[in-house]
């Protein structure tokens, strides 16, 4: 119970972090949770780790979008919709460190089926139906 507690608040502090771009502060938060035991969902908490070392130039990104993709396929409570949202998401993270964002297409998603706390969390501005 504890673990719970004590890894939900450290989830919220890595997304506050995030959020105020203090990356080095967040990866650390991120690093100590227990996702086995803490609730926390594995694939928002990869995606999230992967943006964080993505933006901190740390090498280890790529295994991390790696590990997002693959939680994501292996996680069995997500619609197909969010699915795909976040699938998006984690290739624009990808493009961040192999080549240009410009040539995502971003059409195939229709974001009035992804959950708002979903595009909150990950939000993805490109998408031309974008609304803040």
């Amino acid at each position: 119970m504890l673990t719970r507690i004590s890894s939900a608040l450290r989830w919220v502090k890595a997304i506050d972090l995030t959020a105020a771009g203090e990356f080095a502060a967040a990866r650390k938060k991120l690093a100590q949770i227990d996702v086995q035991r803490s609730g926390v969902r594995r694939y928002e908490h990869n995606l999230l780790y992967a943006y964080v070392l993505v933006r901190l130039n740390d090498p280890e990104a790529k295994r991390a979008v790696a590990d997002s993709f693959k939680a994501l396929d292996e996680s069995t409570k997500l619609e197909a919709h969010e699915r795909a949202y976040l699938k998006k998401y984690a290739q624009f993270v990808l493009a961040s460190i192999f080549y240009s964002q410009e040539n995502l297409e971003f059409s195939d998603i229709d974001l009035a089926k992804v959950p708002r706390r979903t595009m909150d969390l990950f939000p993805l501005r490109q998408h031309p139906d974008w609304r803040e």
